[in-house]
């Protein structure tokens, strides 16, 4: 009988935890509205838990409400929004921004070895 109690409310604090995620869909696109392939879209503070938006720029994750989810993409500025509502499934579309002038110059340094002939 204990054991059937203890399955009982693992199975509570098992479902508990799955009403907690939120199935998370969206588009980044950049100031231009051009869908961006490759942008990483993670979880604040869990490195375990992220994705990166396809070539037409959407994503698919699952979030714990109340988390925190980070967008950053090479060149362009970090956003970062909320999982805060109270439905099952939410959309989350993207706009980043060119760093640009925050970006510094960079240089390119080739080595070689070429005959004198050449």
């Amino acid at each position: 009988m204990l054991f059937y109690a203890f399955l009982f409310v693992s199975f509570l604090c098992s479902s508990g935890q799955a009403d907690n995620k939120i199935k998370v869909t969206g588009t980044i696109s950049d100031s231009s509205g051009a869908a961006l392939a490759g942008v990483s879209v993670s979880i604040k503070n869990n490195i375990a838990s992220g994705t990166q938006t396809n070539t037409d720029g959407q994503y698919i994750l699952e979030a714990p409400r109340g988390s925190v989810l980070v967008y950053s993409f090479v060149g362009y500025g970090d956003e970062e929004r909320t999982v805060d509502v109270t439905d099952s499934a939410l959309v989350i579309n993207v706009v980043l921004f060119s760093k640009g002038a925050e970006m510094d110059e960079v240089v390119t340094v080739a080595y070689g070895t070429q005959k004198k002939e050449n």
